[in-house]
């Protein structure tokens, strides 16, 4: 055990938050270090491969009753929701210098070098992304129907575009213009406490099996993630007894664990952002799947129907029987016919959709024609409806009585009385052969774990600020039920910066900060 020189900040995480946390810590004069627990090939959590976007409202007090009315009966704390809606406003200002200070400097993940003429800042709809484009409803946020959704909450990334890791790979360049130290594969095992119990550092180990303390003297920042790489975690707090990440499979809840070990409270550690999508073996994390097609179902291991199969999925929740829920959620599987099966790929090739661990990370190439992924026995191919549903592990009568009772019912126009999908959408499944699926409980993220403050600092049960404990991110995510895309991005960057701000502020001066009072005086 060997003991580092000690630093002001320690930023634990790679993502969106630890980096906006580091860069903020140093901009305040703060001697930062970055622990990563991953090697440089697969840094950076679910940040590094999400769609890039982020969210960055033009109307504070409407993007305040935006985030209370996805937070639905889970509320928010007001001073949480002050923080956030006015750090938020300030994204696009931020990623915009960091822009200007990169330029040049930095190379997409598709190996074309980012030019200072194409990376601006760029709002855009997601309507845009949609089939019908502008005309699409909710075409100007995902949740249109909830107000405050005229706050400015369009979609905004770099350049316009989606993915490729383009807002990642800037702020990273962002943290190594500034000389900020990051130590790869390198992970938290443990926190450290003085004796007035404030955090004064971690103990962390090396891939080589060595272990270290680091002292801190403003404090450790949580950046860590979520844990939807850890199964037990997800059973337990989720229920979901077979989940599978989407994104990073390192994010495993180290950053919970961690502040469990010195008292801190959870907050919504239930809620997560699911996506339509299957396991992928032997891959760790699976990908996601949307049928370019209407002629599909989603039924349980009845083989029945229970839902508008049309419904899009807002990232992770739907309208379904006029309240807000979790969808997907639960086992089930998708069965296409034959015409909708060869419509097209099941998922985005890469061009088109770069983001996801599968597909950014482990350079997974869906094939075009869905064959190779037949032959991989992540799709099941059958003759007949029966046997397709034994091979599946569902219930043979039960499908071929609901396939016929739908088509029934979208050959003549009579819609769906019983889940509401209307006729319109309903288009009737043709002679085999037939294919399907088992959903993989894939998740985004998970949505919950440290309570935070205002002033991002980790809380006790008593709601008391644990001395030296930031978080932001995942780890700490503001959102307790629904949220849109670009939302996540955006709240990770608006409390790393709090954090980062208020750990160099506690590193100058640890007797005087009280926290989000006196934030305004820390130069942004």
């Amino acid at each position: 055990m060997s003991t580092l020189s000690e630093v002001d900040v320690v930023v634990v995480g790679l993502g969106m938050a630890g980096m906006n946390a580091a860069i903020a810590a140093h901009d305040a004069g703060a001697r930062v270090l970055i622990i990563e627990k991953e090697p440089p090939e697969s840094a950076g959590g679910n940040s590094r491969v999400s769609g890039q976007v982020w969210f960055s409202p033009t109307d504070l007090d409407a993007a305040k009753r935006h985030l209370r009315a996805l937070s639905g009966g889970y509320p928010v704390a007001d001073d949480v929701i002050e923080s956030w809606a006015e750090e938020t406003s300030r994204n696009s200002e931020w990623v915009a210098a960091r822009i200007a200070e990169t330029a040049g400097q930095v190379t997409r993940d598709d190996g074309d070098r980012l030019a200072a003429d194409d990376g601006g800042v760029v709002r855009f709809s997601y309507g845009s992304l949609m089939p019908g484009g502008e005309s699409a409803p909710g075409h100007t946020e995902e949740w249109w129907d909830l107000d405050g959704a005229d706050c400015g909450a369009e979609y905004v990334s770099i350049g316009g575009e989606m993915g490729w890791s383009r807002l990642w790979l800037t702020l990273r360049a962002s943290v190594e213009a500034r000389g900020i130290t990051i130590r790869y594969s390198t992970e938290a095992t443990r926190l450290l406490r003085g004796e007035d119990d404030a955090v004064t550092g971690l103990v962390v180990g090396s891939a080589d099996g060595t272990s270290e303390h680091i002292g801190t003297l403003g404090g450790v920042v949580l950046a860590t993630g979520g844990f939807a790489g850890n199964p037990e975690m997800c059973r337990t707090f989720n229920r979901l007894t077979h989940a599978v990440p989407w994104g990073s499979p390192a994010c495993t809840g180290d950053g919970i664990r961690l502040a469990q070990q010195v008292g801190a409270d959870l907050e919504h550690p239930h809620n997560y952002m699911g996506q339509p999508g299957i396991a992928a073996p032997p891959f760790a994390s699976g990908i996601s799947l949307m049928p370019l097609t209407y002629s599909t179902i989603l039924v349980r291991a009845d083989g029945r129907r229970f839902v508008d199969d049309s419904l899009s999925n807002r990232h992770g929740k739907a309208w379904i029987g006029g309240v807000l829920e979790m969808h997907p959620s639960g086992e089930m599987w998708t069965i296409l016919d034959d015409a909708g099966f060869r419509a097209a790929p099941l998922s985005l090739p890469r061009e088109f959709m770069p983001v996801g661990y599968l597909t950014q990370i482990e350079r997974y190439e869906w094939s075009l024609d869905n064959s190779v992924e037949v032959e991989r026995g992540w799709i099941t191919k059958a003759d007949t409806l029966a046997e397709l549903a034994e091979l599946l592990g569902i219930d043979p009568g039960g499908l071929e009585a609901e396939v016929a009772d739908y088509n029934a019912r979208a050959t003549d126009g009579s819609g769906d009385p019983v889940h509401g999908r209307d006729a319109s959408t309903m288009v009737p499944l043709g002679p085999g052969p037939y294919y399907g699926y088992q959903w993989g409980q894939l998740l985004i993220t998970t949505l919950g774990g440290v309570r935070k403050d205002g002033s991002a600092r980790a809380v006790d049960p008593a709601g008391e600020p644990i001395p030296g404990l930031f978080c932001a991110g995942d780890v700490a995510s503001t959102y307790s039920w629904g949220l849109s895309g670009g939302m996540g991005i955006g709240d990770a960057m608006a409390f790393g910066r709090i954090a980062g701000r208020e750990a160099a502020q506690r590193a100058a001066d640890p007797v005087g900060v009280q926290g989000s009072s006196d934030r305004a005086e820390v130069e942004r």
